[in-house]
């Protein structure tokens, strides 16, 4: 097969971002000061589902706010051990897991309600 290269990319990713399309100049592709910052929505810790991400890890990031990597990473690795033991117990039972976010496509995995179907942005 043949491969040709349709752009490079160049610079930082949290400054400016450069794309040089084939045969002409390079140009700002993204530039990360021009973008307005969106702080997140998210519930508070107490209203969030067991497995929420921020729920799940407030713990490793406490720590790291506090600059106590030892306490992140026993943290890290009490959360990924519990995580190698649910798994060890769902293969020992034959039980599958069962995705809720996100769905199998091909060899990708994709977010169920993708940022554009939400709150009617990026339309």
């Amino acid at each position: 097969a043949v491969v040709s290269t349709q752009s490079t990319g160049s610079g930082e990713w949290n400054n400016i971002m450069y794309a040089e399309f084939e045969g002409k100049q390079k140009e700002v592709f993204v530039d990360i000061h021009a973008i307005p910052i969106i702080k997140k929505q998210c519930l508070p810790i107490s209203r969030q589902e067991e497995w929420e991400s921020r729920r799940h890890w407030r713990h490793v990031t406490k720590a790291l706010a506090e600059n106590n990597v030892d306490s992140a990473s026993s943290e890290k690795f009490a959360i990924e051990e519990h995580q190698r033991f649910l798994r060890r117990q769902r293969e020992e039972t034959g039980e599958v897991h069962q995705q809720r976010l996100f769905r199998k496509d091909g060899d990708n995995w994709l977010f169920n309600r993708p940022l554009r179907s939400r709150k009617g942005l990026l339309q």
